[in-house]
This record gives structure tokens, sequence and C-alpha cells, in this order.
């Protein structure tokens, strides 16, 4: 049986849906021999996600289409392949972002959405118009299943009412994309039994690929440190912790692992430390030491954004390393442009 366009697009748009599974199925991919097109398709969903990149793709041709759908669980192979739990949750995190997008091109996106949560198995009902505009609620319980990466889905945040959690709109689409975020991850890593040499050999062509793409960020830089060329994120961390002001763990963690990277020495990073209210120097030393001696590398933006730790809408910042790298080698350009001028 053939899928029309319209069938086989919104399987492409939502790989995890009962369509797209149900077009596996009917084609039966075969590990042994695939398509060089699929694995080339599901190689990019990868290395997007290793990058912190967006994977959006508009298709109207059938074959593509179908490529597409084929390489999805192929790209969750190799991901699980690099045996990383980084990457299955940077893997997870750019399909939740996909859907967001795709949801915008539906024609009908309240229906969409609302078919697809049936499919996750999502408990809802449709909220009355009570003039505040709630769109769905959801049990107070199945709500807190989901362990939420976005600040505007915290319950702290949200309209509870009679053991539910009332929902406008574009909020319940968040909370699907969460959901999808949760359920992917959750997938991974797949069994990787009886997998052929030849993807075997693909993956590895991938962690090479990986290693070069974060080849930059693991080179410390030298010289002294220059906080007022730090990306907001760092810079708002930074502010924090000269301050004394409380931080989260995995806050105090971000900031640490981009200083190190910067130059920062180990005494320095206690004496700033020593600052927080709660400082206890056995549990601090502890953690320093172990981010300096594996030399952990800094969070990419969209970790920090996951973690709600940008403080700017709409940033265009992608790694905090490469951001304060090249703002360092623009300052060093003007200062040779003053000697020279002089």
């Amino acid at each position: 049986m053939h899928s029309s366009i319209s069938e086989l697009q919104f399987a492409q748009r939502f790989p995890f849906s009962r369509e797209a599974k149900n077009i596996l199925r009917e084609n039966n991919l075969s590990l042994d021999e695939l398509p060089e097109e699929v694995l080339a398709r599901a190689e990019a969903m990868a290395l997007n996600a290793a990058k912190g990149k967006d994977y959006y793709i508009e298709l109207r041709s059938s074959e593509l289409l179908l490529q597409e759908i084929l390489a999805f669980p192929i790209a969750k192979i190799l991901v699980s392949m690099q045996k990383d739990s980084m990457l299955n949750d940077k893997f997870a995190f750019m399909l939740s972002k996909s859907f967001l997008k795709y949801l915008d091109l539906e024609k009908n996106r309240k229906d969409t959405a609302l078919e697809l949560a049936r499919q996750l198995g999502i408990e809802f009902e449709i909220a009355a118009d009570s003039g505040e505009g709630f769109f769905v609620s959801i049990p107070l319980q199945n709500f807190l299943k989901i362990h939420f990466r976005r600040m505007s889905l915290k319950l702290v945040n949200q309209h509870v009412a009679l053991g539910k959690v009332f929902l406008q709109e574009k909020r319940f689409f968040d909370f699907l994309a969460e959901t999808i975020l949760s359920a992917i991850s959750a997938s991974l890593p797949v069994p990787l039994e009886g997998i052929p040499n030849s993807l075997k050999n693909s993956a590895r062509q991938l962690q090479q690929m990986l290693l070069a793409s974060r080849k930059e960020f693991e080179t410390k830089i030298s010289g002294k440190i220059n906080p007022n060329l730090f990306s907001d994120c760092m810079k708002s961390m930074y502010a924090d912790l000269v301050s004394g002001k409380h931080m989260t763990h995995i806050a105090r963690f971000y900031i640490a692992t981009f200083l190190n990277s910067i130059g920062m020495t180990k005494e320095q990073l206690l004496e700033l430390f020593s600052k927080q209210g709660n400082y206890n120097e056995r549990i601090a030393r502890y953690h320093i030491d172990r981010i300096v001696k594996q030399n952990l590398s800094p969070p990419g933006c969209a970790k920090v954004r996951e973690a709600g730790l940008c403080p700017t809408e709409n940033c265009q910042v992608r790694h905090p390393m490469s951001f304060y790298r090249r703002e360092l080698k623009a300052l060093e350009l003007q200062e040779k442009a003053g000697r020279h001028s002089r």
C-alpha cells in the first residue's frame, strides 16, 4: 500500500507518531541493505543533535520524505552507538524543538496536537470556555510525571484547580514538546544486538566527526581572563558567583567548567566559590578537582537554555567558548590596529 504525500509529510514531521511507525513496518527496512541516502540523512540528524543545531526540513517529494522517515530509527541507532548520555539528551531535545516548528505548518494545529497527545497516552479534557483562554486540562498527577526543562511549564507558573492543570493552547503545545522529549530520551539507547558491520563503520565515522567538532572546546585558553567578553549566560552566572548570590548546582557546574576552560586555576575557582553562602571547602574541592583533572567541557547553549539559565531572549550564540574565542580575537585585532595607528 502506497502512502499519500500528506501521510508521508505527517510521518516525516512527527517520526514518533503511529503513522510513522506504520510506514516503517510497511517498508520493512533491512539494516544490512541500507540505502546510502537514508544513512546520510541519519548521520545528518545525529550530527546536528551533537552540535546543538535545529533539524527542520520541508520536503514535498514522496521519495525524499520516505528517506527521512526511514532515517529516524537509523539515527537513533547511530546516536546509541556513541554511548554518550549527553548526546542522547541532545537528540531528544532537537526532536522536541522540531515538533514545535512542524506543528506550525499544520493546517489545523489544535486537532494535530490533540491527536498526537492521544497517541502519546496523555490524559486530557477540552477545557470549558472560562474567559481565560484555557485549551485543555490535564490531571495534576499526570502533569507532574514529566521533568520539565522549560521554565514556563513549572507547576508554580500554572493554573491549578480541582486536581487539574489548565493550559492555554501555546502552553499545551510546549507540554507536548516536553512529553516528546521525555519519550525519546527514555527510548535511548536502543538495543544494539546484531548491528551489521556497515552500520558500525558509519557509527565510527560519526564518532570521528563528533570528536573533530568538539576539539575546539577541549583546548584551554590561556592569558588574562576578561569577563566583559563572556556570553550573556556566562556573564550572568559569573556575576552571581562573584556577588555570592545563591546558585543552583547545575549553574555552579556550568560556570566552573567554563572558567576552567578559559584558564582559571583551581585555587582561583575555589576562592570564587567560597563566596557562596553554603560553601563547603571539602565538597567544592572534590567537584573542582574532578572538573580540572578530567578537563570537563563547558556546556553548549542548547544545554544552558534547557537548564533555564539563558538570560537573553532569542540569543543567537551557539557555544559560550566559541563566543569568547571570537571576542578575544576581535579585541586582539582592535588593539593591534590601535598600536599601528599611533
